[in-house]
């Protein structure tokens, strides 16, 4: 053992004291460098879970439902959507909505609003609260222009909201 003389008053410091000394200063950094990183790490997935928790309980809180559709013309049909859900839908989020019609063995998709045919539009039955946003039981109604005579048969309608649920409706015409 090697012994070191401190200040000259004969007290004796021994070197393997001081070296466990260092050594659990370094286990102590180490230990904290290695919690902080594993700290930062399980806030950011935790930050995470609470992110995709709310997402999920926003989709579920959005629902619509087709109440009825019909053709008003030869080439015009109209549908009446109600939001069933718990929460509310922008009117720009409405246009974003992806619409399908056709027969039942043909259907296409239908674009929102475009300059030819066939296309869709939509207008507040009854916005209760005149805040321009579709509310819950509040009920929309879409125009469907299609560029040909609707013909005798079994028709079908899918409304697609931006969270992707959709809600479905068939109906027959017979002439």
């Amino acid at each position: 053992m090697i012994t070191v003389c401190v200040g000259g008053n004969d007290a004796v410091v021994s070197t393997s004291f001081i070296s466990e000394a260092i050594i659990m200063i370094a286990a102590i950094v180490a230990t904290s460098v290695f919690a902080t990183t594993f700290m930062s790490g399980l806030y950011a997935v935790s930050d995470a879970n609470k992110f995709a928790i709310s997402r999920m309980e926003h989709e579920l809180k959005t629902e619509v439902k087709i109440i009825f559709a019909a053709p008003v013309s030869e080439t015009v049909i109209k549908v009446w959507l109600k939001n069933v859900g718990q929460s509310d839908i922008p009117s720009e989020l409405i246009g974003l909505s992806e619409l399908f019609f056709g027969s039942k063995t043909s259907f296409q998709h239908i674009p929102y609003g475009g300059v030819s045919l066939p296309r869709w539009y939509y207008e507040f039955v009854n916005d209760v609260d005149d805040d321009g946003r579709w509310d819950p039981s509040e009920t929309i109604e879409i125009t469907i222009e299609w560029p040909y005579s609707l013909q005798k048969g079994d028709y079908f309608i899918r409304f697609a909201i931006y969270t992707g649920k959709y809600t479905d409706f068939m109906f027959s015409i017979s002439r």
